[in-house]
């Protein structure tokens, strides 16, 4: 499985959607629907606002023209209160990114953000009623956007590293290093990260700003 993970804002978010829609007619399958019905996504503002009207932020699948060959296939859950709810399989049908985009919230008047992250599989199921041994390879087109996602995410981000400890942790995109620096954490669980001091990390945010304007 081939995933990167970053801490994200709006901001950040409508930089990575709008590389993803402009370069590649991507559009945004939301993961959890009450309909069997899919909810098939667009625009920049309507991936935005899905992710911004949930307090969990969104997961997604990504389907493009230059990668999809099958329907996205999806399942039925009933949650405890007797509602149902449908959720995406993830490796049958597409091929699609899965793509889960977190945005910042507040918790005990602490503001944080946890990771967002784009990944995909080497290969999936054509569908699900067939063996489980039928199956394809991620198509190279969907190699090379992976690729070209994860130099934007390199190119305009800086690699954590967990507070107190070497590990290395997600990437910190522009919007979201500037508001680590006026207060907000970045976290997963109880480890709290911070910028990996590099030559990366005296780069000003407005030099990557105007990196991520040019695309």
């Amino acid at each position: 499985m081939a995933e990167i993970a970053m801490f994200m804002t709006e901001a950040d978010l409508r930089e990575l959607v709008s590389l993803l829609v402009e370069r590649f007619s991507a559009r945004f399958e939301v993961d959890e629907t009450p309909e069997a019905t899919p909810s098939v996504l667009t625009t920049i503002d309507e991936v935005c606002i899905a992710v911004e009207s949930n307090r969990f932020g969104a997961r997604f699948a990504v389907v493009s023209p230059h990668w999809q060959r099958y329907p996205i296939y999806r399942h039925e859950t009933e949650r405890n209160d007797g509602t149902r709810a449908f959720f995406i399989d993830q490796r049958y049908g597409g091929p699609a990114f899965d793509f889960i985009a977190n945005r910042p919230r507040t918790e005990n008047g602490v503001r944080y953000v946890i990771p967002s992250s784009f990944s995909d599989y080497p290969y999936y199921f054509p569908d699900r009623n067939g063996s489980v041994y039928r199956t394809f390879d991620r198509p190279s087109p969907m190699a090379e956007t992976y690729a070209i996602v994860q130099s934007h995410i390199r190119r305009l981000g800086v690699r954590t590293e967990v507070k107190g400890w070497s590990r290395p942790g997600p990437w910190v995109l522009v919007d979201a290093l500037r508001c680590h620096r006026e207060g907000l954490w970045l976290r997963t669980g109880e480890d709290v990260y911070i910028p990996r001091r590099t030559k990366l990390t005296a780069r000003s945010t407005r030099t990557r700003a105007r990196a991520a304007r040019a695309g």
